[in-house]
């Protein structure tokens, strides 16, 4: 198998690296990387290298170098792709890269496995305006957390355009709201940093450190990890002035000590906090629990899924799908909040579901492994109708009727008024004269879709 390997630094994240490809001995200025076979290449890509037949290790001779310099600037990222040459083929005159051949039911004896790997060159150089953290190391066991602060080395310029700091490898955060952020990502994160942005601003001054809790979360790993928690820290400025804080990079090395799984693992379950809110809510919230200890944290990984089938849309797609909830240690259950999105379109009543996904570090309770809120909508007229409880009913006990309405906000209460009369009197007077006539009201409360009127009925045996 021929095969040769090629090197970009274009990302998703924008951290690009710029290769050498002068040829020459010496560094070309600005550069960051080279590649090297022999001499230095002026090439993206190494020449051929060969897998013989029965051999499952190629000893290619190339490498990357990595110029040291002392430039303040931001992290960058090399990718590596191997390229599989004279491998494609041709069907009826179209041909198929050899990456596609499988997706095109063509059978091949080599297949393509991981075929990429990512280098962070990592900047260790600062500028005057800068990070400052108050540790470059931090020790954490799984299930539990740790902290570090930072401050700004100077104060931003112009005051009035923050500087935010995030873990730039992770997922969520908000400048608005108090939310964590996810690394390496919401649906199965090793850690969760609270909060997920610390912003420096003219209330949160530049010099006054805060402070990042890191919660390490357990995995089904046995051995110890090391990771790179890198920080980035940006203004919110659209053209260069005064002190402006370029994207500035700093880092802390994470050592997480492998905590093994208890004997017997948690039960969790999950339960709507309300089975039915208007859209004039701000959230919806289901409450998750899990039995057992609580001396450590755990991770529970779930799905939610918005009712779809009318065209009624409550809720932004990026809320959706598989997502994680983070129970802290000491804590036995923990509020999930999802935000509404809110309209003015008058659309049927809709409904979120969240469901509990398995995880080999929990046990997902069967009666309570998915929870249901249906949304009112609050967008169109407001309609109300009455249901009749059950019937017939035994003289003496009380006649049940259920008032509901629909569309229109459900944040107030709502006066319903009602006229009860007994319909054929001459077959027994079973209903008190105080008790029927036009003038009989009844409220819906704030927040409810409906309420229970009884009449009361007499024996008159």
């Amino acid at each position: 198998m021929v095969y040769k390997v090629c090197f970009t630094t274009k990302t998703l994240r924008g951290f690009t690296a710029t290769q050498d490809k002068s040829g020459n001995a010496d560094w070309q200025q600005g550069s960051d990387y080279r590649l090297v076979q022999g001499t230095n290449k002026a090439s993206d890509c190494t020449g051929n290298f060969v897998f013989t037949p029965g051999g499952t290790l190629s000893r290619a001779g190339f490498w990357l170098e990595v110029r040291g310099d002392t430039d303040a600037e931001g992290d960058e990222e090399i990718i590596a792709t191997v390229v599989v040459t004279n491998r494609d083929k041709t069907v009826d005159g179209d041909t198929i890269p050899w990456a596609e051949l499988e997706d095109n039911g063509i059978e091949d004896d080599v297949r393509p496995g991981n075929l990429t790997h990512s280098l962070n060159i990592l900047n260790d150089d600062h500028d005057t305006r800068r990070m400052i953290l108050s540790t470059g190391t931090l020790s954490v066991t799984e299930g539990q957390s740790a902290s570090f602060t930072v401050k700004l080395s100077e104060e931003q310029s112009p005051k009035n355009r923050p500087v935010s700091v995030k873990a730039y490898d992770a997922e969520g955060g908000s400048t608005s709201v108090d939310l964590p952020s996810y690394y390496p990502n919401d649906e199965n994160p090793r850690l969760i940093i609270a909060p997920g942005i610390i912003s420096f601003n003219p209330i949160d001054k530049y010099n006054v450190a805060q402070t990042f809790t890191v919660h390490a979360i357990p995995d089904n790993a046995s051995v110890d990890e090391t990771i790179m928690l890198r920080l980035r820290g940006q203004q919110s400025i659209t053209a260069q002035q005064g002190n402006y804080f370029t994207p500035v990079f700093d880092g802390i090395t994470l050592n997480i000590k492998n905590l093994s799984p208890p004997a017997q693992k948690p039960v969790v379950s999950i339960t709507p906090v309300n089975e039915e809110i208007g859209d004039d809510k701000e959230h919806v919230n289901f409450k998750l629990s899990r039995t057992g200890p609580t001396t450590s944290s755990i991770i529970v990984l779930i799905e939610v899924d918005e009712n779809k089938d009318e065209g009624q849309r409550f809720f932004n797609s990026r809320d959706l799908g598989d997502k994680s909830v983070f129970i802290e240690a000491g804590s036995s259950s923990t509020t999930y909040k999802i935000p509404l999105a809110r309209d003015n379109t008058d659309e049927p009543n809709g409904e979120i579901t969240v469901s509990i996904r398995e995880h080999d570090l929990y046990i997902i309770d069967g009666d309570a492994s998915n929870a249901v809120t249906v949304i009112h909508d609050d967008d169109g007229p407001q309609l109300v109708s009455i249901i009749a409880g059950t019937s017939p009913i035994v003289e003496g006990a009380g006649a049940e009727f259920e008032i509901r309405r629909t569309g229109g906000p459900i944040g107030s209460a709502l006066t319903v008024g009602l006229g009860v009369e007994e319909k054929d009197a001459a077959a027994g007077d079973f209903v008190d004269s105080g008790e029927e006539g036009r003038n009989k009201t009844v409220i819906i409360p704030a927040g409810q879709l409906s309420v229970t009127y009884t009449v009361p009925t007499q024996d008159d045996s």
